[in-house]
C-alpha cells in the first residue's frame, strides 16, 4: 500500500513503486524519459502475454467445453505482444534490452517466454521469434536466474 493509501495492483504499477524506494542507483527502471517510458511498456507488455497465456491454458485445461473463439483471440493477442517484443528485440545491441544491466524489463520478457513456451508447447514457432528465445536463453543461463528457476507445474 501506498503513504496515500492506494494499492498499486498491475505489474509495472507495482515494480515502479518498489524502485522509488530502492536507492539511488538500484532501481531497475530508467528515471529518466523516454527511456522510462520505453521500459514500463516492454514491463507491460510482457505479463500481458503471460496473463493471456494464463487465460489461454485454462480455457483449455479446465472447461469441458471450450471456447474456440476465447481461445483464438487469446492465442492471436499473445501472440500479438511476442511479435512486438521480437520486433524490438532484433534491433537490441545491449547484453540487456536497456542497455548494460539486468532491469526488470528482461526479467519480465523472461518470464513470459518462459511460461508461454512450457504451458503451450509449440504455440511459439522457433522462426517466429528467434531473438526473443535467444536472448531469453542467455539471461536463463546466468547465475542470478539459475537458484529461482523453476519447471511449470500445471494444476491438476
Amino acid at each position: 500500500m501506498l503513504s496515500s493509501g492506494a494499492t498499486p495492483i498491475e505489474c509495472s504499477a507495482i515494480l515502479d513503486h518498489l524502485d522509488s524506494m530502492a536507492a539511488p542507483g538500484r532501481a531497475m527502471i530508467p528515471a529518466a524519459e523516454p527511456e522510462r517510458r520505453h521500459a514500463l511498456r516492454v514491463t507491460t507488455l510482457a505479463p500481458g502475454m503471460s496473463e493471456k497465456g494464463v487465460s489461454l491454458f485454462y480455457e483449455k485445461r479446465l472447461h469441458m467445453q471450450i471456447s474456440e473463439v476465447w481461445a483464438a483471440r487469446c492465442q492471436m493477442q499473445l501472440l500479438g505482444a511476442l511479435h512486438a517484443l521480437e520486433r524490438e528485440a532484433a534491433g537490441r545491441t545491449t547484453p540487456f534490452w536497456f542497455g548494460e544491466r539486468l532491469q526488470h524489463a528482461d526479467v519480465a520478457v523472461a518470464a513470459a517466454f518462459r511460461f508461454i513456451s512450457e504451458a503451450h508447447p509449440g504455440l511459439i514457432a522457433p522462426e517466429s521469434a528467434p531473438n526473443i528465445a535467444a536472448f531469453c536463453h542467455r539471461l536463463e543461463a546466468l547465475a542470478v536466474f539459475r537458484p529461482i528457476s523453476q519447471p511449470l507445474i500445471p494444476p491438476a
